[in-house]
C-alpha cells in the first residue's frame, strides 16, 4: 500500500529535527534546513522530469524496459551533477572517486 510515502515523510518529519546536531553542527541549524529544502526540490523536479522523459518512449516490452532503466540512470544522476557542479561537497565527492580509481588502477599494475 502506502507504508512507503507515509514511512518517509513520518520519520523525516520526526528523525530530521536531530540531524541538524549530527551532521551540521558547525554549520548551524538554518543552513541544514535550507540545504533539506533544495535536495527535496532537486529530488521532486528529477523524479517528475525523468518520469516524463519516460513517457515518450513506447516500444516492445523489453526495449520499453531497457530504455527507462537507461533513462532512470543518466537523467536524475546528470541533473544533479548540473546542479552541484560548483558544489564543495560534489568536488570533494569527485576527487574521492578519482582518488579510488587511481588506487585500483594502481592494484592491477
Amino acid at each position: 500500500m502506502w507504508e512507503g510515502p507515509s514511512l518517509w515523510l513520518s520519520s523525516s518529519v520526526v528523525l530530521n529535527k536531530w540531524e541538524p546536531f549530527r551532521l551540521y553542527f558547525k554549520k548551524g541549524v538554518q543552513e541544514y534546513y535550507i540545504e533539506l529544502i533544495r535536495a527535496t526540490a532537486t529530488m521532486v523536479v528529477a523524479g517528475i522530469l525523468t518520469y516524463y522523459i519516460c513517457t515518450f518512449f513506447c516500444l516492445s516490452h523489453i526495449a520499453s524496459i531497457a530504455v527507462k532503466f537507461l533513462i532512470c540512470i543518466v537523467v536524475p544522476n546528470g541533473f544533479f551533477a548540473f546542479l552541484n557542479w560548483n558544489n564543495n561537497d560534489f568536488k570533494d565527492s569527485i576527487q574521492f572517486i578519482k582518488e579510488i580509481f587511481i588506487r585500483v588502477s594502481q592494484d592491477k599494475h
